[in-house]
């Protein structure tokens, strides 16, 4: 899983980025520009409505509080109320309050603008925006702000951005980058195979996507025990949708996992998908992923980028709800 804003190392089961598959525009007959109203395609006994963990939501609710008197206190400097600020923002991004989010994060530049980390959750806000340019500056910024150059998701937030407005060879670059700060994990694959196959074409994705898989497994790799390695085997055919829903039921009492996982395996299904021309079925499992509602994942955003980029190629004039779909 990638986690939007504060890049943990992806939740060993991912997180925006498998990067997302932009559907052209095509001429459609009046008969195809009502399919993705249509009822659910997804089968039935894959489709679940988890629950946030009240604990967890409780947990972050608190530390707002925690971290809101913190930052009150006269004896912070600038640079640490620039720290809380991004923290703040962090869980609110997490709680799915964006609004508030962008505050914190504008707040953290303000107290300090040499740290990097706000600049780097701003580009995508930008870029969600419409404003193109101003992304990009910012996660330009994030990068040469980054002294240590220790932070691979600056890459891979940018790397986005390139392949939404059709920059293929620089998406394929960054998600380069991105992929050999850790080329033993599973999302990090996922972001250069998808890369890939848009700049140099599916088969060759395909390839790079098995020779990867392949070292790691004959390296013996720790990170093989990662769950999102269920997600390359899924794209390798050595995995069926039958036996990835039957790994993630085996945890369906522990509400956090159970929601992150089902999270990552809707986004993920998704572009698949639609790398088949499967589009009412991609989109449905967009719609999945977002009632998945854990905000704080890249997969959970980028599924709302897939789903409204389908709703164009079929010229929905709205969108189309999960309780639509499902009734």
């Amino acid at each position: 899983m990638f986690k939007f804003i504060k890049p943990r190392a992806l939740i060993e089961a991912a997180g925006l980025l498998s990067i997302l598959t932009i559907s052209g525009c095509t001429s459609l007959s009046s008969s195809d520009t009502n399919l993705l109203e249509e009822p659910m395609s997804v089968p039935s006994k894959f489709i679940y409505f988890p629950n946030p963990s009240q604990e967890q939501l409780a947990k972050e609710q608190n530390a707002i509080t925690t971290l809101m008197v913190s930052l009150d206190s006269q004896a912070k400097s600038a640079q640490e109320k620039s720290e809380l600020f991004y923290n703040i923002g962090a869980i609110y991004d997490d709680l799915g309050l964006e609004t508030m989010a962008r505050f914190m994060y504008m707040n953290s530049v303000v107290q300090n603008p040499n740290n990097y980390r706000p600049y780097e959750v701003l580009g995508p806000y930008f870029y969600r925006d419409g404003k193109v340019g101003d992304a990009v500056d910012s996660l330009d910024a994030a990068l040469n702000l980054n002294k240590d150059k220790d932070d691979p998701y600056i890459y891979l937030h940018r790397g986005i951005i390139m392949y939404y407005t059709g920059h293929y060879k620089l998406a394929f670059d960054d998600m380069m980058e991105f992929y050999k700060a850790e080329p033993d994990d599973p999302y990090k694959m996922l972001c250069l195979y998808f890369a890939a196959e848009k700049y140099l074409g599916k088969d060759y994705a395909d390839e790079l996507l098995t020779s990867y898989y392949e070292d790691s497994y004959r390296l013996k790799s720790k990170a093989l025990d990662n769950w999102g390695f269920n997600f390359i085997k899924l794209y390798l055919n050595k995995l069926s949708e039958d036996e990835l829903f039957a790994d993630i039921i085996k945890i369906k009492n522990d509400e956090d996992l159970f929601q992150e996982h089902l999270c990552e395996a809707y986004y993920y299904l998704g572009q698949l998908k639609q790398l088949q021309g499967k589009d009412k079925l991609a989109y449905d499992y967009f719609k999945l992923c977002q009632s998945a509602k854990k905000f704080g994942f890249l997969e959970h955003r980028l599924a709302i980028y897939e789903s409204q980029q389908l709703e164009k190629k079929y010229k929905l004039k709205r969108a189309v709800s999960i309780d639509q779909l499902t009734d």
